[in-house]
């Protein structure tokens, strides 16, 4: 009974000595594999030359910028860590970026096209819209932000802007005709960008008509009004959560049917 107790004596102070001599489990590597999030613009027209940017993740490192798509022109400029202000979240707005020249051709099929970001970690691929530069524009100055400021802006037309700075609003001005319906939609949270734009329609008087934040599930709005008379109607697009930065970009679409 003596040795069997002691023999159990014996093994319990052995089992710290044995933990100790164990290795502690190491600890897997962060792999930083690049993650691009949205372009700055969010779109380009054909025929486009100018520079571009890609906000996103792990993007401090990248030494290429590439496209299988032919007849596109790229000159890779740069890659670094970008600001990101305190009150946005970095992970939606991307805290590094890489910058980058383009040249389409004026003859060019409509659609996306894919980019690939390289950097030592991986490489990973991004869509760029390119619309038709017959009815897209990117806005060079900010919208108006009142009625009397607001931009005249052409049925069929598309524009690329920004929300800028927080509590920012632009207004623009849109000639209807009565009986047909007016259709307002934007492109912003489907292209990436953490822009939530919202959306609200008044007549000449400043009567609000319509209004609309989300839809169909998205981030996006779209609103739908039949005018009762001719005339020009106001249409203002402003960031849900009255935030603002350079970086809060969104496409713009109004027809009438």
């Amino acid at each position: 009974m003596r040795l069997i107790l002691a023999t159990a004596a014996l093994l319990m102070l052995c089992m710290p000595v044995a933990a100790q001599d164990e290795d502690p489990p190491k600890k897997k590597p962060t792999v930083k594999t690049p993650q691009p999030q949205f372009f700055v613009p969010p779109a380009v027209p054909t025929g486009f030359t100018g520079k571009l940017r890609i906000r996103g993740q792990n993007l401090k490192d990248t030494k290429e910028v590439t496209t299988t798509t032919e007849g596109v022109e790229i000159k890779f400029l740069k890659s670094d860590t970008v600001g990101v202000p305190v009150d946005l979240d970095a992970a939606k707005l991307g805290d590094t970026a890489v910058e980058f020249e383009i040249k389409l051709p004026t003859e060019f099929a409509l659609g996306e096209i894919p980019f690939v970001v390289t950097t030592p970690h991986g490489e990973a691929s991004l869509p760029l819209l390119v619309l038709d530069r017959a009815t897209f524009t990117i806005l060079k100055d900010d919208a108006g932000n009142g009625f009397r400021t607001a931009l005249p802006l052409e049925l069929g037309q598309t524009i690329a802007s920004a929300i800028e700075q927080p509590r920012d609003v632009d207004v623009f001005a849109v000639t209807l005709k009565a009986g047909r319906p007016f259709v307002a939609e934007t492109l912003s949270a489907r292209r990436g960008s953490p822009c939530d734009p919202h959306l609200t329609l008044f007549d000449a008087r400043g009567r609000t008509l319509k209004s609309n934040d989300d839809h169909s599930g998205t981030r996006d709005a779209r609103l739908e009004f039949t005018p009762p008379t001719d005339g020009v109607y106001y249409l203002s697009l402003l960031e849900a959560h009255d935030r603002g930065q350079e970086s809060f970009r969104y496409l713009l679409k109004v027809e009438q049917k």
